[in-house]
């Protein structure tokens, strides 16, 4: 065996990346590709893209097939911690590493896959209290502007935030673990992959790929069952006591879907998920009774002890219910989706259908393969709606995700539901060119925060305005939503198996951390109202199969 050549071999491999192709995993990177080959290439719709991930080629032997591969990724970033969406990968300021390696096997009764990976990043210090900071430094040294993320409360656990504050910050592991007994996609197993419930490519409510994935036991579907024209899918997801959340709950969850391939198909899912014990709270709950939870009534009338005491039916957990439609067109290339949720429940049919919209939470949006007759034109739109409904004011609403007893939905430091957060909104448009090789994507997202109530909250100096007049409150005692406003260019290229991303990204923050509310005697609100940023990001990835990986070992190294 020539040992140099052997070195080389593994060397050029090191740098490479994969996208597992045995199994569709949660990150909407790829959605769009995997969308529209399902498209082109198989005649018909015929795999279901709501609940990620999911076994993509079964193996119908004992002997199996499976996959190898890397990931090589290098982030720069100017400004705050950015970018929504990418797991493990907490892109601060400054240079950003990831080297990952994927291994994926499967076989007629396993499925088993797992990411070694290393993640560095700068992570260049920013002032953790701006306005202590800020009054600290002498007048001839004042900054042109202050740009620290300054986060409170429900604002605290959005991607701008800095949870991690170690210079350099770095992480290294084995992520999109998973090890599934199953028959014909039907098993159990543990994992601590990202999943992902919804038919967006930018947000969910419920679960995306925003932050870390959590360890978590799955019961159900891991290939969607399919009875003549129909596909059911469901899973039970349990998560005991989340480590990388402060407040230590445990996380249970319930969904399903039914889909009817026709034209078009449709798909009708639900998730319905609860928070559950933890630290901060004071009500017990054992383990046994925190798993069993989502099958508990769905109305809290049922739930009535045999006292009738009204009060027996409420408890202080975090339930949230959404459901999904998702309309698809095969022989047009659209898809059209609908996902509505609610995480407070109702005590009747009656008060359900009086105020069906409080505490709602909403994501709408379409996708479009094939504009204007060209197959490689694809572009798509999408809504989603975390704000405070209309009775907000008049009955106490369970904002989404500002639950301080579970750490406002995060793990390590991020939600893992939608990433614009609590009392949101947000709309993302793209359109562009996606061929065989070159795939060229802007895209355009604008993002509120704080929409309806978005009080900085009580601290001491808040109210001294002679001290801190960038902190004078406007009118009844509102500010201004902040404004998020991103320019994106997504390049890709295919050669020879390898697939190179180059991805840009410019963000504006208006209003940022709701300062715009400065006005007469303000003197220091230019150095806040505004903050700019700048990510790039450059990729390189690729899978190697059992066929490929032999010719490589026989061309390098056995006849050498």
């Amino acid at each position: 065996m020539n040992k140099r050549k052997l070195l080389i071999l593994f060397s050029a491999i090191i740098i490479v990346s994969l996208q597992g192709q045995i199994y569709t995993n949660a990150d909407p990177f790829y959605l769009l590709e995997n969308e529209k080959q399902t498209f082109e290439y198989n005649g018909d719709y015929n795999k279901n893209f709501l609940f990620r991930p999911f076994l993509n080629r079964p193996d119908s032997t004992l002997i199996g097939n499976w996959s190898f591969g890397f990931r090589t990724e290098l982030f720069f970033n100017n400004n705050a911690p950015n970018l929504e969406n990418t797991s493990d990968r907490w892109i601060g300021k400054g240079l950003s590493f990831y080297q990952g390696f994927r291994f994926t096997y499967a076989n007629k009764f396993l499925l088993l896959s797992f990411e070694p990976f290393y993640f560095t990043n700068q992570n260049k210090e920013y002032a953790q209290d701006w306005a202590e900071y800020f009054l600290s430094l002498p007048d001839s040294t004042k900054p042109d502007r202050v740009d620290q993320p300054y986060r409170e409360e429900k604002f605290s656990k959005l991607n701008d935030n800095r949870p991690h504050t170690e210079e350099p910050y770095s992480k290294s592991g084995l992520r999109e673990a998973q090890i599934y007994l199953h028959y014909n996609g039907l098993g159990i197993g543990f994992s601590n992959a990202n999943m992902w419930w919804g038919s967006g490519y930018h947000s969910s409510l419920n679960m995306t790929n925003n932050t870390t994935g959590f360890p978590h036991l799955m019961i159900g579907t891991i290939q969607e069952q399919r009875i003549k024209d129909f596909g059911i899918n469901f899973r039970y997801v349990f998560a005991d006591s989340l480590k990388l959340n402060d407040a230590k709950p445990f996380y249970t969850a319930l969904l399903g879907s039914i889909t009817y391939y026709s034209n078009p198909t449709i798909t009708l899912g639900f998730s319905r998920s609860y928070l559950t014990g933890g630290n901060r709270v004071i009500e017990d709950i054992t383990r046994k009774e925190a798993m069993l939870i989502p099958f508990e009534p769905l109305y809290l009338e049922d739930k009535v002890d045999e006292k009738g005491n009204p009060l027996s039916a409420v408890d202080i957990w975090d339930q949230t219910l959404v459901g999904y439609l998702t309309l698809t067109f095969p022989e047009i290339g659209l898809v059209v989706f609908v996902e509505y949720g609610r995480n407070d429940a109702s005590w009747d049919s009656v008060d359900f259908l009086r105020q069906p919209d409080h505490t709602g939470a909403s994501v709408i949006g379409l996708r479009k393969y094939g504009f204007f007759g060209n197959p490689h034109l694809i572009g798509g739109i999408e809504y989603t709606n975390l704000m405070k409904t209309k009775y907000w004011n008049d009955r106490k609403n369970a904002d989404w995700y500002d639950r301080w007893n579970f750490d406002y939905w995060s793990y390590d430091g991020r939600h893992w539901g939608a990433h614009s957060g609590p009392d949101s909104d947000d709309f993302y448009v793209y359109f562009g060119y996606m061929g065989e090789k070159l795939t060229v994507i802007p895209s355009f997202n604008y993002e509120r925060h704080g929409v309806i109530d978005n009080k900085i909250p009580e601290r001491e100096y808040e109210y001294k305005p002679e001290e801190y007049p960038w902190l004078q409150i406007w009118g009844n005692g509102h500010f201004w939503p902040e404004v998020k406003k991103e320019y994106r260019l997504d390049l890709k290229y295919k050669y020879k198996k390898y697939l190179f991303n180059l991805y840009y990204e410019y963000e504006v923050i208006d209003d940022d951390q709701f300062r715009v509310s400065i006005r007469d005697g303000a003197e220091y609100a230019k150095y806040f109202e505004n903050r700019y940023s700048s990510v790039f990001w450059l990729g390189v990835e690729r899978t190697f199969d059992k066929k490929e990986l032999s010719k490589l070992i026989n061309k390098y190294i056995v006849k050498n």
